[in-house]
């Protein structure tokens, strides 16, 4: 059954990114949109296969590993259709390959290690701890497409802040403060990873923790790839200026991106860990304002007063 969900799932993702159409424009009537599925769908397989052999490393690859992943690429892999309209091209497995080794760092060996030598709560291993450890290195691969994806938003394209001349190949390129997006991509994990770690609760359970941490990571990359944009947008902003571009393209903007991302990691931790102090407060009061309060009186009846003529 749950087979089933995971193939429902891809299947429905790649469809839609058949429908949608390749490169922004829409499919027609008259496209091979079958064949375009078919090698969708084998590509997906095989794309696949080779990421979940090397996030499982020495150990066999697990079926829960499998499916998680089939469904983690897929959907990233229908995206890139829709962009460049482009089947897995070997540029995209490249860099597929490489977002896989760099949310690998989001998983913490100490917890691995621990799901590995404890007991489950409930029911049996493979269901319970090796799906958490499954779900933790299929999570850290989506959660790393995440950040790239944001780094390569429209709202950072240089073509949005300097004046490049018409057909410039800059226009549509992300500013990354000169270095490669890679590099940002796995600083920025570095951040995601520090402000888990540093506000990780008191859990005795390898299972809660694995699965605390999984969707810690997730809310703490979206915290931090958003403050990281909205501070490079107001930098461009306010100092998009030829001798900005100047020092983008020379790679002589370190300084700036990693005060940038310190700013960024520091506000974004901030958020998060009031967000985890107020977030049981406010399920309690949502619990609260759906009981019915007792103490309040009830309300009496009152005669409306007619009109006498």
């Amino acid at each position: 059954m749950v087979a089933n969900r995971h193939a429902a799932g891809v299947l429905t993702r790649l469809v839609s990114a058949v429908v949608e159409g390749a490169g922004g424009r829409p499919a027609t009537a008259g496209e091979p949109n079958k064949q375009t599925l078919a090698a969708l769908i084998t590509e997906a397989h095989r794309v696949s296969l080779e990421l979940t052999a090397a996030a499982a490393g020495e150990t066999p690859a697990r079926r829960s590993l499998q499916a998680t992943m089939l469904k983690e690429t897929a959907f990233a892999l229908a995206r890139h259709y829709n962009r460049t309209g482009e089947v897995a091209a070997d540029a995209f497995r490249q860099v597929a390959q490489e977002v896989l080794d760099a949310g690998a760092t989001l998983v913490s060996q100490e917890i691995i290690d621990l799901l590995a030598q404890t007991s489950p709560d409930y029911g049996s291993y493979e269901s319970e701890l090796q799906y958490a450890e499954d779900r933790l290195r299929a999570a850290s691969f989506d959660i790393a497409w995440d950040v790239q994806r944001s780094l390569e938003a429209p709202r950072l394209h240089y073509g949005r802040f300097f004046d490049l001349g018409a057909g410039s190949q800059d226009a549509d390129r992300p500013f990354t403060y000169g270095q490669p997006l890679g590099s940002v991509r796995d600083r920025l994990l570095q951040s995601v990873r520090r402000i888990v770690e540093q506000a990780q609760p008191d859990i005795s359970s390898p299972l809660m923790m694995a699965k605390w941490r999984e969707g810690a990571l997730s809310r703490a990359s979206s915290l931090l790839c958003a403050t990281y944009r909205t501070e490079t947008v107001n930098l461009l902003r306010t100092e998009a200026t030829p001798d900005l571009l100047g020092r983008a393209r020379a790679n002589a903007l370190g300084r700036t991106f990693e005060s940038v991302v310190a700013s960024a990691e520091r506000k974004a931790a901030a958020q998060f860990n009031e967000i985890e102090r107020s977030a049981p407060e406010l399920m309690r009061l949502g619990e609260r304002l759906q009981e019915p309060n007792q103490d309040a009186p009830r309300p009496v009846a009152q005669v409306m007063d007619r009109d006498r003529s």
